[in-house]
């Protein structure tokens, strides 16, 4: 999770098993620093040291491309020495990342490791794009819906002259709530969502008009888009 002052969280669960007590659910988060230039993402994952208690990081830089709501990430690592700083191999000093390796998959002589990483990620929700705007402090402008007729996705643009409070909503005609897709604080900028035509039960909407209910600090403007199937 990135937040937008260079800083976020790593997520992480899964389920492991363990010889006593069977299988068993997991979660934890570390903190993580972050910057990004035209192509590439630095990371910087902080937590504290496993033995000696003090604060340790790990930097990694990644290559990345976005292409319309999807984000790819990709980078390739030499494994041994990711791995050198390791409490383990220093510990156990007659074995190093080779040498686990080679037990490990009967090979002998390796000259490296090389890990590919590589990862694909959908985006769904507000943008923020960086750039000066020409709102005044407590104003913010709507843009209409694009592109509008749509199928099966439409995005809506706004601007905000000041941070604050910030609620989007899809209705019908009739007034019924269709999907909540955003409801918390954003920074000064231009912002962007994306609408799939889903409510928030994930279910396909019938062809009709819907409305756009934006709320920033308590004021409200409306946008209309009709989707077309």
């Amino acid at each position: 999770q990135f937040f937008e002052d260079g800083t976020g969280l790593e997520i992480w669960s899964g389920i492991e098993e363990d010889y006593y007590y069977g299988y068993y659910e997991y979660s934890d988060t570390s903190e993580i620093e972050w910057s990004a230039t035209d192509d590439s993402i630095t990371l910087i994952f902080m937590h504290e040291g496993y033995y000696y208690g003090y604060e340790e990081s790990d930097t990694i830089s990644l290559a990345y491309e976005v292409t319309d709501d999807m984000l790819s990430l990709s980078a390739e690592f030499d494994f041994c020495e990711m791995m050198g700083d390791d409490y383990y191999y220093y510990y156990y000093d007659s074995l190093n990342c080779y040498d686990m390796f080679e037990m490990q998959f009967g090979i002998t002589d390796i000259q490296d490791i090389t890990l590919d990483f590589w990862m694909e990620m959908s985006y769904s929700g507000p943008l923020a794009i960086a750039g000066e705007i020409g709102l005044q402090p407590g104003q913010f402008k709507l843009h209409q819906a694009y592109p509008n007729p749509f199928n099966p996705t439409t995005t809506l643009k706004y601007e905000m002259g000041s941070a604050g409070s910030v609620s989007i909503d899809v209705f019908d005609v009739n007034g019924r709530k269709i999907r909540s897709l955003y409801n918390g604080i954003q920074i000064p900028g231009q912002h962007e969502i994306r609408w799939d035509a889903k409510d928030d039960h994930g279910r396909s909407m019938s062809s009709g008009v819907y409305l756009f209910k934006v709320n920033v600090n308590g004021k409200q403007q409306t946008a209309k888009s009709l989707l077309l199937k």
